[in-house]
C-alpha cells in the first residue's frame, strides 16, 4: 500500500523547522497522558496571552494543519507587541527559534518551539506570530496580530493499541526515494475494528494528526496525516491503520508510518 502525500499552501510567515532522520516506533505507549480534545479544555502552555487592548478578537480550534489560530488587533505600534511577545513566551516555556523584521512591509514576526523536557509527550508544539501594521488610509494606527499553533507529531510514538500481542515492526519496509510506508508495526488485539478506530481517532488528532479518512479507499482503514511547510520544502507525515477481524474475538491491525522528504532549515522564519 502506498501513502499519499497533499501539497501545502504557504504562509505570509512560516516557522521552518527540520525533520530529523527517520527512526523506529516507539513501542507500546500505553498511557499517553494527553490533553482533551474539547477546545475549552487549553493547556497553560497553549493559553497564549494577547497584547493589552486587544480587539477584534478571533479564535478558531483545531485547524487542518493548525491546533489553534487567534487573531486580533491593537493600536500599539508592532515593535511593542513584538518585544511583549519575547518577553512572555519564555516564561511559558516555549523558545524564540526565529525572528522576521521587515520595516518596509511594517511586517514582523516570531518562530517559536515548546518541547516537553520529559519526553512523555508524542509531540511537540510550534507557533508562528505575524504582526502587520497598517500603512495606509483607515488602517493607519492599527496593528494587526496573526498566532497559529500547532502540535507537530513525533512519528517514533505512534502509539500502539493498549494490550496488544505479537508486535512487529518491519524496518524493511523502508522504500527510500518512494513514498511507500517507512515503518510498518503489526499486532494482534482482542478488541473490535470499531474500538481501535475510535481510539486511533482520539489518540492521533490529539498528537497533532488529522483524520482523513477519504484517502484511504479498502475497508475498515483509517488514514491520518500532519502536514506543514513553506518556501523551504514541506513535511507530510502519514499513518494508515488497517484492521482486519479474524474472528474468534481476535483483529489484526497494521500500522504504516510515512513521511516526505524534507529540506527545512531548523528556527528558520522565512517571508
Amino acid at each position: 500500500m502506498r501513502l499519499r502525500y497533499a501539497a501545502l499552501g504557504t504562509c505570509a510567515i512560516v516557522l521552518v523547522l527540520g525533520i530529523v532522520g527517520f527512526i523506529p516506533l516507539w513501542g507500546q505507549l500505553l498511557n499517553l497522558n494527553m490533553p482533551s480534545l474539547n477546545p475549552g479544555d487549553v493547556p497553560e502552555v497553549e493559553d497564549i496571552p494577547l497584547f493589552s487592548g486587544a480587539t477584534n478578537v478571533d479564535t478558531e480550534k483545531v485547524w487542518r494543519s493548525e491546533w489553534s489560530h487567534t487573531s486580533y488587533e491593537v493600536t500599539a505600534p508592532r515593535e511593542e507587541v513584538i518585544a511583549f511577545y519575547k518577553t512572555i513566551l519564555p516564561k511559558k516555556g516555549w523558545a524564540i527559534t526565529g525572528e522576521a523584521n521587515d520595516a518596509t512591509l511594517n511586517d514582523a514576526g516570531l518562530g517559536c518551539r515548546w518541547i516537553d523536557d520529559t519526553g512523555v509527550l508524542p509531540y511537540h508544539r510550534e507557533m508562528t506570530i505575524g504582526v502587520t501594521g497598517g500603512v495606509e488610509g483607515e488602517f493607519v494606527g492599527r496593528t494587526f496580530v496573526d498566532i497559529s499553533l500547532k502540535r507537530v507529531p513525533d512519528y517514533e510514538k505512534v502509539p500502539v493499541y493498549p494490550g496488544a500481542q505479537s508486535v512487529e515492526t518491519n524496518k524493511e519496509a523502508i522504500s527510500a526515494g518512494s513514498d511507500d510506508a517507512d515503518y510498518v508495526t503489526k499486532f494482534v488485539t482482542h478488541a473490535k475494528p470499531e474500538e481501535i478506530g475510535a481510539y486511533y481517532k482520539q489518540a492521533l488528532q490529539q498528537q497533532g494528526y488529522q483524520f482523513d479518512q477519504d484517502s484511504l479507499d479498502i475497508p475498515k482503514g483509517y488514514s491520518f496525516r500532519f502536514e506543514d511547510g513553506g518556501p523551504h520544502g514541506r513535511r507530510v507525515i502519514v499513518v494508515n491503520v488497517v484492521t482486519e477481524f479474524q474472528g474468534d474475538n481476535q483483529t489484526r491491525v497494521t500500522i504504516e508510518v510515512g513521511a516526505s522528504n524534507a529540506k527545512l532549515s531548523d528556527g528558520e522564519v522565512t517571508k
